[in-house]
C-alpha cells in the first residue's frame, strides 16, 4: 500500500504566503523608491541630494589622474594670481610638487632635507606659492630644504602611499606630517563627489590589505557612487554618518581611528626605513577651536602617544591667537590665512629641531 506524502499539500501554502509576502516587500520598496526619486528629482531639485557627505572636491584645476594615488598634483601647471593673496600664483614642477624649482635625488650639500606630507593644508590652498608652511620653513632656516608633498583632498592612506613613492624618489632627514583629524575618516571612503576615486585600504586580521589598485578612472563631477537607486545612497549616508558620530565622540570605537593607527604605523615605519625620522603638526580645524571637551580631541593627542611619534598639538596655540590674528582666510573659518600657515611653519621648525635624526 503506498502512502501519501502530505507534506506537499501543507508546503504549497507556506510558499505561497512567502511569495505573497515578498511580493507586498518588493512593492512597498518600489514605492518608497519611487517617492524618494520624485522628491530627489522633482521637489528638491537635487539629484545629488543623498551623496555621501564626506566626499570632497578635489581642485581641478592642478588635479589629474594617477592610477595608484587616485589623484595629484599635475605637473607643470601655472596658474598666475589663481589666489587673492599676494603673491596668489600657483605652480607645480615637473614632478608634481608645489614649487618654483625641481629637486634633485640627494638634498644640496650642507643641508638636510624635509619631506612635508598632508592634505590642501599642506599644499598651502587660499594663498599663493612662498605662503605655504612647507616653503616658510626654508625661508626661516636655510640650512633646510622643504619638499612639499601635499595634495588637496588627500586622506591619509594616500598620504602615506605618495610619502612611500617619494621616499623612494628623494634622500631625506625628516617627515613633517601636516595632521587634521578628518585625513583619517577621509581614509574609510573610496569615491569623492568630484567623481575620484582613490585606494582603499582594509584591516584584515589586524593588518593592512590595499584594495581599488589600481584605481579606477575618475567619473564626471557629482556621479553617485552607488548608482541612481536612492534607497542604496541613503542607505550608504546613513552608515557614513553613524560612523562620523563615533569618529568624533566614541573614537576608541571607530573604525576610521582603527584605520589611522595602522596607517600611521606604517607610515613611522616607512620613514625609519628610509633611514628619516616622523614628527607630525597637529592642525586644527576652525570648528574645533571652540570645543575644547571633544572625545576626539583628547583621543588623538594619546593616539600618537602610545604610538611613540613625535608629536606637537597646535590647537592651544591657535585658540590663543586667533583673538588677535586672522588665521583662517576668512573669519568664519576656512583653509588658514598667510598668518596661520606662517605659525604652522614656526612650530614645525620648532618641532624638527627638537627631534633626533636617525642614525
Amino acid at each position: 500500500m503506498v502512502r501519501a506524502d502530505r507534506r506537499g499539500p501543507r508546503r504549497r501554502p507556506l510558499i505561497a504566503k512567502a511569495a505573497l509576502a515578498s511580493g507586498a516587500a518588493l512593492l512597498a520598496l518600489i514605492g518608497v523608491e519611487l517617492v524618494l526619486q520624485l522628491y530627489v528629482r522633482v521637489i528638491a531639485d537635487d539629484r545629488n541630494l543623498l551623496r555621501s557627505r564626506t566626499a570632497v572636491q578635489a581642485e581641478a584645476s592642478w588635479t589629474v589622474y594617477d592610477k595608484d594615488l587616485g589623484w595629484g598634483n599635475r605637473p607643470g601647471v601655472q596658474l598666475i594670481d589663481h589666489f587673492p593673496t599676494e603673491p596668489g600664483d600657483v605652480r607645480i614642477n615637473a614632478q608634481g610638487l608645489r614649487a618654483d624649482r625641481d629637486f634633485t635625488p640627494q638634498p644640496p650639500e650642507g643641508r638636510r632635507r624635509v619631506l612635508a606630507l598632508g592634505d590642501s593644508f599642506t599644499f598651502g590652498f587660499d594663498v599663493g606659492n612662498g605662503l605655504d608652511w612647507p616653503t616658510r620653513i626654508e625661508a626661516l632656516e636655510p640650512q633646510l630644504e622643504v619638499l612639499n608633498l601635499g595634495v588637496c583632498a588627500y586622506g591619509l592612506d594616500q598620504i602615506v602611499l605618495a610619502y612611500e613613492r617619494a621616499a623612494a624618489r628623494f634622500e631625506h632627514d625628516f617627515v613633517v606630517l601636516g595632521f587634521l583629524n578628518w585625513d583619517v575618516n577621509r581614509a574609510t571612503n573610496d569615491f569623492t563627489a568630484s567623481g575620484y576615486s582613490r585606494p582603499l585600504f582594509r584591516v584584515r586580521r589586524g593588518r593592512l590589505a590595499l584594495t581599488n589598485v589600481p584605481v579606477p578612472p575618475p567619473r564626471p563631477p557629482g556621479s553617485a557612487r552607488f548608482g541612481s537607486l536612492m534607497l542604496a545612497r541613503y542607505w550608504r549616508t546613513m552608515l557614513v554618518n553613524r560612523e562620523v558620530h563615533r569618529f568624533i565622540d566614541r573614537p576608541a570605537t571607530s573604525q576610521s581611528w582603527k584605520l589611522g593607527r595602522l596607517l600611521l604605523r606604517r607610515l613611522k615605519a616607512s620613514a625609519e626605513a628610509a633611514g628619516a625620522r616622523l614628527a607630525v603638526v597637529d592642525i586644527p580645524w576652525f570648528g574645533h577651536l571652540e570645543t575644547i571637551d571633544r572625545p576626539m580631541l583628547k583621543f588623538v593627542p594619546r593616539l600618537f602617544t602610545e604610538e611613540g611619534i613625535d608629536y606637537m598639538d597646535l590647537h592651544p596655540l591657535f585658540r590663543e591667537r586667533i583673538a588677535h590674528e586672522q588665521l583662517y582666510i576668512t573669519p568664519q573659518g576656512g583653509h588658514c590665512s598667510p598668518a596661520g600657515y606662517a605659525l604652522i611653519a614656526a612650530q614645525a621648525l620648532e618641532l624638527i629641531r627638537r627631534v633626533p635624526v636617525q642614525p
